[in-house]
């Protein structure tokens, strides 16, 4: 009769021990805004800013100390070290008009942050 309650305990502890030295799995995390190359190609000098929001969403900070540019900033973390995403600035003139992007929506590792 011992038996029958010693063996479900250890092989429980024993589940739970090889468990321990696996490690723990991380989920990834996005964090951004998820822009393709097909929607940079659809903007055209002189749009207004309605009509590019309209293409690549709301910009994370729409408001910078420079109110003619806009930032999208993509991240996916899989770890603590494995970071990549990318960050495009969108350009519009004095008038409030489009005119140009830099950056590309191509992800690549993008630097440690400090926790």
């Amino acid at each position: 009769m011992m038996f029958r309650y010693t063996f479900p305990a250890s092989v429980l502890y024993f589940l739970i021990l090889s468990g321990c030295s696996l490690g723990v799995y991380k989920v990834p995390i996005q964090q951004g805004n998820l822009i393709k190359p097909t929607m940079l190609e659809k903007l055209q000098p002189g749009m207004n800013a309605d009509q590019v929001e309209f293409i690549l969403g709301k910009p994370l900070v729409p408001e910078l100390a420079e109110s003619n540019q806009w930032l999208y900033f993509y991240e996916k973390e899989a770890g603590k070290n494995n970071v990549q995403g990318y960050r495009i600035r969108v350009f519009f003139t004095n008038e409030g008009l489009y005119s140009h992007y830099e950056g590309s929506p191509e992800k690549h590792p993008l630097p440690k942050r400090f926790n």
